[in-house]
């Protein structure tokens, strides 16, 4: 399964389970840009900050947040991605499958 399903996934069943979800992959746009539209892209969002390595989504319910980074089976997290996961620490999930966010979900989703 692609990420870009699997996130279309998780959004659905957080919001089935109550929660806000904001995604925050900015960056699936560029997969169908070309020369200068997606160079234009690129700079817009570093120039409001757009800080590397930020999770695909954001869930909030009743004043509690989580952060959950999807990926494919294969799929790799970056130093990036790795650094942010110690920024935010317990309330970021890294998962490869919709049974995956289940388990965290036993816990606390």
């Amino acid at each position: 399964m692609k990420e870009h399903e699997l996130q279309g996934q998780v959004v659905s069943y957080m919001r089935l389970n109550g929660w806000i979800v904001m995604c925050l992959d900015v960056m699936v746009a560029l997969a169908s840009m070309k020369g200068a539209r997606r160079f234009a892209f690129i700079n817009h969002y570093k120039k409001i900050g757009y800080t590397v390595g930020q999770p695909d989504l954001v869930c909030v319910r009743a004043g509690q947040a989580i952060f959950i980074e999807c990926k494919s089976k294969t799929g790799k997290m970056r130093k990036e991605q790795k650094a942010m996961q110690e920024i935010l620490g317990a309330s970021y999930y890294v998962i490869d499958s919709l049974e995956s966010l289940q388990q965290f979900g036993r816990r606390r989703v």
